[in-house]
């Protein structure tokens, strides 16, 4: 963190006190691992649904496979 950082910790923390100050701190970074996580599960989910095409594909040219050989062994 770059001094001017400090600086303005130290004044927020001599202004209102550390409990206060460590209450912002922490909702700031609540707010911030929330979007990430937002982020990593938006990326998962379009991920996910990339693999479940492929293989609801993989299924339905399976199912015409055995259908097929179902056909081919009732002659």
């Amino acid at each position: 963190m770059a001094a001017e950082t400090w600086q303005l910790w130290a004044q927020i923390i001599t202004s209102v006190g550390f409990p206060i100050a460590a209450c912002v701190a922490l909702y700031y970074y609540m707010l911030t691992m929330i979007k990430e996580h937002k982020e990593e599960n938006e990326a998962l989910r379009k991920e996910h649904k990339e693999e479940i095409s492929a293989l609801r594909e993989t299924l339905d040219s399976l199912k015409e496979a055995i259908l097929e050989l179902k056909g081919g062994l009732a002659k």
